[in-house]
């Protein structure tokens, strides 16, 4: 009897997990917008929470659950056919514990993407969508505020393989720039 009771309580831990596991799926479908076109593309395990990348009918999306909230975070969309190669989105939901930063690429001189703030520099991952376009997406703890009176250090930048830039949005030198480069 005393082997039993050992073996039942891990049973129903293991049962649970996997009912837990499987509601955070069930209760994603239950908060996206477009449900009968959403499709998870890639899904993400992170130390507090779970990253899944998807698609509906309105383009490419992010979508954060915080484990220690039990609460979804999902973002605005990105275009799925960029005229420029590559489009972005961006989430600083103030109830989760990070900021999420990600787009699509249609150009495949496009490499590497780099997010820039402040004082923090992320290159992004870049994954197959097996969709006919990539994805990328980037994460940081925080979001950094611009000092005051300065503009917003947010940069987000293009490389093809030399390294030379192909893309970039945010406030440069000259001012204000959104689009392709001219290398």
């Amino acid at each position: 009897m005393r082997f039993r009771l050992p073996i039942f309580v891990s049973l129903l831990l293991f049962i649970s997990a996997c009912t837990t596991e499987k509601n955070y799926i069930e209760d994603f479908y239950q908060n996206v917008p477009q449900q009968e076109s959403t499709f998870i593309l890639h899904e993400l395990k992170l130390k507090n929470g779970i990253l899944l990348l998807y698609q509906d009918k309105t383009g490419y999306r992010q979508a954060f659950y915080s484990k220690g909230k039990q609460v979804w975070s999902l973002t605005a969309n990105a275009e799925l056919k960029p005229s420029d190669g590559i489009s972005w989105l961006m989430n600083n939901d103030p109830t989760i514990p990070l900021a999420m930063f990600g787009g699509v690429l249609t150009d495949d001189q496009i490499q590497k993407v780099v997010v820039k703030q402040k004082t923090l520099v992320q290159e992004a991952s870049i994954l197959d969508s097996g969709k006919g376009y990539r994805v990328w997406y980037a994460l940081f703890d925080r979001l950094e505020n611009p000092s005051p009176g300065e503009p917003d250090p947010l940069k987000i930048e293009a490389f093809d393989l030399e390294g030379d830039i192909l893309w970039k949005n945010g406030v440069y030198e000259d001012g204000l720039f959104s689009g392709r480069t001219d290398k």
